[in-house]
């Protein structure tokens, strides 16, 4: 979801002893995110670069906004029932840096096109409509995104690796989600 940079930043924010405990500890991953959630984090921690980040995407998407197509919403309406497809908004051809989609509350940011009439972009849709609804379901922007980076980083520490995005729960969750939407079922225990 974020570059590498970062979430480098963020680990670099925490108490030095928190860092050092967490690299002689074999469950780093859990030791490093309770380092982070004993600092009740919160969205200042990252707020200079996710805000940057955040500016970067939406002026890329000024002037190329896009309504979901209503026969597509209308399809959907009741597999996505807790929010408002009327408010998504998503925008094409955007360098998210990663070169995968992102979703930032009701808005989501691809990096190529998207053709909805097909299943491949269909499926992409429903996944990040799945975030949209975890934005939601946490409470907006600012308490997803500090969630998703403390898992992140719990993830790039215990894998070692920054290629985590497939192993943090809430992409699994909205694998499973477009995956069963996809696949003729709603999934709505989700």
């Amino acid at each position: 979801m974020f570059t590498k940079f970062t979430l480098v930043a963020v680990i670099l924010s925490y108490p030095g002893s928190a860092i050092a405990a967490c690299d002689s500890d074999e469950n780093c991953s859990r030791c490093l995110i309770s380092a982070f959630e004993s600092c009740q984090p919160t969205y200042e921690a990252v707020r200079p670069i996710v805000d940057a980040y955040r500016s970067s995407l939406a002026h890329q998407a000024t002037g190329r906004w896009q309504s979901l197509p209503s026969e597509f919403s209308d399809q959907i309406r009741g597999k996505f029932p807790s929010i408002d497809l009327d408010h998504v908004r998503y925008a094409t051809n955007i360098f998210t840096v990663h070169g995968q989609a992102i979703t930032i509350g009701y808005q989501i940011y691809f990096p190529h096109e998207i053709d909805l009439r097909e299943p491949d972009g269909k499926r992409l849709m429903y996944h990040e409509l799945q975030h949209v609804v975890q934005y939601e379901d946490r409470g907006g922007v600012e308490p997803f995104l500090v969630e998703y980076i403390a898992k992140a980083i719990g993830k790039i520490v215990e894998k070692r690796s920054f290629n985590v995005h497939d192993d943090i729960d809430l992409e699994a969750e909205a694998n499973k989600k477009a995956d069963s939407v996809h696949s003729g079922g709603s999934a709505s225990n989700l």
